[in-house]
């Protein structure tokens, strides 16, 4: 139960603290309440953070995975694309989705390997840091990865 009280106050400010302090979060005002003597106030529990953990498949031609490893503080993501039999391509970044379901980043990282008839493997590296990308939650179960930088698979949808 919360109970409050705020005599002629032109507005009221309350927090919510988690239990283990990581969460803070003030608010000023609560909207589309009218609080006048005798009235009262339900408040709903926060609600448990999205655990997003798990292996989704590229919906389009089902040569990527997308693999989000981790917990709702912070996310290990690698997405493996074969563009081709003899070539792989990993991309790795990693944060913490946001309350709007989407994740940003700019600590990608893309891997190239090469595999040829004659045995040989060559491996070539692009690190993007100076690129922001994001992966966001799209309300199916799913998400849609954001990777202007790599315009032949932004935009690509995994479930």
């Amino acid at each position: 139960m919360f109970v409050a009280r705020a005599d002629n106050a032109s507005g009221i400010v309350w927090r919510f603290v988690s239990p283990d302090g990581r969460t803070d979060k003030e608010y000023s005002s609560v909207s589309g309440s009218v609080f006048r003597a005798g009235s009262g106030l339900a408040v709903t529990p926060a609600l448990t953070p999205t655990d997003y953990s798990g292996v989704y498949q590229e919906t389009n031609s089902g040569r990527g995975d997308l693999r989000i490893s981790g917990s709702p503080d912070h996310y290990d993501i690698s997405v493996d694309w074969s563009f081709n039999p003899g070539e792989n391509t990993t991309w790795t970044f990693s944060g913490t989705f946001d309350n709007n379901g989407t994740l940003n980043f700019s600590d990608c990282v893309k891997v190239t390997t090469a595999y040829y008839e004659n045995g040989e493997v060559q491996e070539a590296t692009t690190e993007y840091s100076w690129a922001i990308g994001g992966l966001s939650t799209d309300g199916n179960g799913g998400f849609v990865w954001s990777i202007p930088q790599d315009s032949s698979v932004s935009g690509s949808i995994f479930r």
